[in-house]
């Protein structure tokens, strides 16, 4: 597509990027000659107007948006830039065994295969293997950009590159999910607490505490209303394939029940084409069941509603004991995710104390001593995994059962379209609970256990 309108460019801009003390989000702001370093400047945040203090290191690492726009030093003394078909380093396509011609498909393949081959988990006896891990991640990360890749390809290796995993937050949006599951889940809020976790709490005034957790209870609510709005379209495929009158029904002469069958068909197969990809991505399966598991019990639960404000009196029996028996399911399933939750954080603090234990005379280990270190490293990365992938899972289930609530028992709608609702929430959720990973996967998630 061709445009008219000539695009406005602009001199090269020196950013930064710090995160709001209020909404913990990271935004950027120009940091030109006008400062000298030390200076203290103050920077409004564009998403919650809070004006943030913050002293800019010159000596810091820079931003993305430099490292995108200026050459590293190998571009420099004789060095050639490079192109995406010749780049002028080969060091990352080398630890992915891949050539600069390769797709972001063929990257992703490569680094499902390699990070499956140096998990620190499969080598416990293997000391390099974290650091063989780490790097094929690092090497993911660039080439699965489009832009660090162009720079890479262009300039080669340099450390502004590595600003990606200067926040945390980025690092767990692409471990758990990452954004195809935002439309389904939102964004978890644990990912942005952790980019401001270096923030000390003991600063804040109580008024500022407040403050904050108001904004975190108004970006909750405004999540759930996006996440419902979503919801609905996409229950609409089924809900809104036929008229919600029978009165209409009967005079075009529609058979409600071929009909109805065919619509909910249709949508169990667009939902098992979407589930198929979203399977891939990593934790895929295990997101994929969490929504399932919440969607098939709210489902069941407002299905057994239905029963008792419109069945005959042997259904509004079954009903309420329908109804009871999903309530009671619902709230042993948020003590048992909760109490293991719990437990996981206990065994992270554990691993935790006993890596600090074997630290403190590392100089006097024995290569044996050496090894458990090693492995107790392991297990406190994977313990920590585990940890965020549990609190994440909670956040998920809490935040869905809300949608569902909101979608399910909305009462400005008739009680015909809240049973479709329920009837077309039900089939989605036996299709994600459904899902199974491919034999051959090698999607790298941590060990984990579920309930689901």
């Amino acid at each position: 597509m061709e445009f008219s309108t000539a695009l406005e460019s602009r001199d090269p801009q020196f950013t930064k990027k710090l995160i709001c003390e209020a909404c913990k989000r990271t935004v950027e702001y120009t940091y030109d000659n006008r400062f000298t370093t030390g200076d203290t400047v103050k920077v409004s945040c564009c998403f919650c107007r809070t004006i943030n203090t913050t002293k800019p290191e010159t000596t810091k690492s820079k931003s993305r948006t430099e490292s995108t726009s200026k050459p590293s030093a190998n571009a420099f003394f004789g060095g050639k830039m490079g192109t995406d078909e010749q780049p002028a380093d080969m060091e990352y396509y080398d630890i992915l065994g891949l050539k600069p011609t390769a797709t972001q498909a063929e990257i992703k393949k490569a680094y499902r295969v390699m990070a499956l081959k140096y998990h620190p988990d499969k080598n416990l006896n293997d000391a390099e293997a974290g650091e063989k891990f780490k790097k094929v991640s690092e090497a993911y990360q660039i080439l699965s950009d489009p832009d660090l890749r162009a720079n890479y390809n262009k300039y080669g290796k340099s450390d502004a590159n590595m600003d990606i995993f200067s926040d945390p937050s980025e690092f767990f949006k692409q471990t758990f999910g990452g954004e195809k599951f935002s439309d389904l889940i939102g964004d978890i809020s644990i990912f942005n607490d952790l980019s401001g976790a270096a923030a000390d709490p003991s600063t804040k005034t109580q008024a500022e505490t407040e403050e904050d957790l108001r904004k975190k209870h108004l970006e909750r609510e405004k999540r759930v209303e996006t996440l419902s709005t979503k919801l609905v379209e996409r229950l609409s495929t089924y809900t809104h394939s036929f008229p919600l009158d029978d009165n209409i029904n009967k005079e075009m002469n529609i058979d409600v029940k071929e009909v109805s069958c065919k619509a909910m068909s249709i949508l169990k197969d667009i939902m098992k084409t979407e589930s198929e990809e979203l399977k891939k991505e990593n934790y895929g399966v295990e997101i994929l069941h969490t929504i399932g598991y919440i969607y098939r019990n709210k489902a069941e639960q407002a299905l057994a509603q239905y029963e008792v404000d419109n069945g005959a009196i042997h259904r509004k029996l079954f009903g309420y004991t329908s109804k009871f028996t999903g309530l009671m399911r619902e709230k042993g399933h948020i003590f048992s995710e909760t109490v293991g939750t719990l437990k996981t954080a206990i065994d992270l603090q554990q691993s935790f104390n006993k890596l600090q234990e074997a630290e403190k005379n590392e100089n006097m280990l024995s290569p044996e001593d050496q090894e458990r270190k090693v492995q107790l490293e392991f297990e406190a990365a994977n313990k920590g995994m585990e940890t965020v992938w549990r609190g994440s899972k909670l956040e998920i289930e809490s935040v869905l059962r809300e949608v569902c609530d909101n979608v399910l028992f909305d009462t400005n709608v008739s009680s015909e379209l809240r049973r479709r609702r329920a009837d077309a929430l039900l089939a989605i959720g036996e299709v994600f609970s459904a899902v199974k990973p491919d034999p051959d996967s090698t999607t790298t998630n941590f060990p984990i256990s579920t309930t689901n």
